[in-house]
């Protein structure tokens, strides 16, 4: 894990899909977050979430069923 200043890294995905479903169980739960986007040569790209370190624990728990469905379709 990356911190950042205060921010904490809670996710990497490869997938605009799961970066679309991760941000939006922390919008439902009412947790901020930083996107990083990186894009490659060949057109794929790399995102990473950052969250406050404070609401690292919250965050986690947000997103915690999306992980059990994320590694069933893997």
């Amino acid at each position: 894990m990356i911190t950042v200043f205060n921010r904490a890294e809670l996710a990497v995905t490869y997938s605009e899909r799961q970066r679309d479903k991760l941000l939006a169980a922390l919008v439902r739960a009412g947790i901020g977050c930083k996107l990083r986007q990186r894009r490659g040569a060949n057109g794929e790209a790399e995102f990473t979430l950052y969250v406050n370190r404070a609401d690292l624990d919250a965050a986690r728990a947000a997103v915690a069923d999306l992980s059990a469905l994320f590694a069933k379709y893997l």
